[in-house]
């Protein structure tokens, strides 16, 4: 478990044996809610004492989380994949149960869900030699029961509850930073999971706004450079723009290849991509008092990009946003669209890399591309943008993308191209 994460509650009910092969166990714990039990004849008449025990109509049993792992048949969790302004999408479960006994789908004569329901939290999670690694974090939003036996569960993060609307509403006062901001906004609303925030760099504006509370939170993170998040262990985050050189509490930043060998894990379905989907080469942004702050590159070919409604105060601070979006998408850096770790093959032990990875993780790249007189070398550092899980009875993989490249490490050798010390033919190069 990471450091900062939350411990994974106690649950109830039978494990089932690990896979042969699997090199951890999977937790599906599902929370059962407050039961009432012993019906006579509705549900608030008792017919002896309150301090009875065992009383017609009022007993309930108290909510726990229920491991269901048992009848778990097949699970997809998706994290992360933020679009171009940094909006990350909520963290998505579902999962399939054996339903053969009915106990996943009971119901009251008046056709409502009894002990597991929308509103019920699920939580994954997977131990190996004993430590728990976050997987998801979230709440059942539909539980649909198959003629077939089984039951879907759907779940989202805290992101899907958090984006309903309040009305209009003051999110806070002039001058606060974006930790402050926040903050206030998860007071206001009572939200009541943990949290983590950056103290952020501008300073914004205040106003009344009809947005959603996850809303206002994504305009002040792009008015500050960074994004918000629920992470895997339904912490809520903001990550200011130091999110580019990863996460504080990553435990190890991976080194994957598709053609060294002697790296952390060697993928074979790597796509790189260079693309100008976040190309930038002139940049307007208008906060909400009219402030303009603009620049422009030169380039062969343009890309411009406007913005209003920013919440940063200055022209300053609008400026040095401009700046710092420039600097980040300018030049057209290449991405990883995606790569696949098969947990369950036996040519790698990648159980730890696969199950520890989250967004906003550093990793690093290396790629040998054929040059003139040999083979070169690219050695970067990207952000994972998106994991996803894919578990059944026989496989579990985990899915990857990265945003562009946010830096490269180089390499200094006698006689290599760039870096030059001198005009000789001979030279340190990199």
């Amino acid at each position: 478990m990471r450091t900062a994460d939350q411990t994974p509650p106690p649950v109830t009910g039978h494990r089932p044996p690990r896979p042969p092969g699997w090199g951890a166990d999977l937790w599906v714990a599902i929370e059962r809610l407050p039961v009432t039990a012993y019906h006579w004849s509705d549900y608030t008449s008792v017919w002896d004492a309150p301090g009875s025990k065992y009383r017609w109509d009022d007993w309930t049993a108290a909510n726990a989380f229920t491991d269901a792992t048992c009848d778990v048949s097949g699970l997809d969790i998706e994290l992360g994949a933020p679009d171009d302004e940094g909006r990350v999408d909520a963290g998505h479960l579902v999962f399939t149960l054996a339903n053969d006994d009915g106990r996943w789908s009971q119901y009251d004569p008046f056709g409502r869900l009894v002990a597991y329901e929308p509103g019920s939290r699920v939580y994954v999670w997977a131990t190996i030699a004993g430590v728990a690694w976050w997987l998801f974090a979230g709440v059942v939003a539909a539980w649909r029961e198959g003629t077939d036996a089984t039951v879907e569960v759907e779940a989202f993060d805290a992101s899907s509850d958090l984006n309903v609307s309040v009305g209009e509403w003051l999110p806070g006062t002039v001058g606060q930073r974006a930790h402050d901001r926040i903050a206030a906004i998860l007071s206001l609303i009572g939200y009541p999971g943990p949290r983590r925030l950056d103290v952020g760099t501008v300073t914004l504006l205040a106003y009344t706004t009809t947005a959603t509370p996850l809303e206002e939170m994504q305009a002040v993170a792009t008015s500050d450079g960074g994004y918000v998040a629920v992470d895997a262990d339904g912490t809520f985050l903001y990550r200011s723009r130091s999110w580019t050189a990863g996460r504080t509490d990553q435990t190890r930043i991976v080194v994957f290849s598709d053609t060294v060998c002697n790296v952390d894990a060697v993928v074979w379905d790597l796509e790189l991509v260079t693309d100008d989907q976040l190309l930038l080469t002139d940049v307007q942004l208008t906060n909400l008092d009219k402030v303009v702050a603009q620049r422009q590159v030169t380039a062969t070919r343009r890309y411009p990009f406007a913005r209003a409604g920013d919440q940063w105060i200055t022209a300053a601070e609008g400026s040095g946003l401009v700046d710092y979006l420039l600097a980040r998408r300018t030049d057209s850096y290449l991405r990883v669209d995606g790569f696949t770790l098969h947990l369950t093959a036996p040519s790698q032990d990648l159980w730890r890399i696969g199950i520890d990875l989250r967004v906003g993780d550093l990793v690093r790249l290396l790629h040998d591309q054929p040059a003139v007189g040999g083979v070169d070398r690219i050695d970067l550092n990207l952000v994972v943008q998106a994991v996803t899980h894919r578990i059944t009875p026989d496989a579990w993989t985990v899915e990857v993308a990265t945003t562009r490249a946010t830096g490269n490490n180089v390499i200094y050798r006698w006689g290599g191209p760039g870096m030059l010390w001198d005009r000789d033919p001979a030279r340190w190069g990199n």
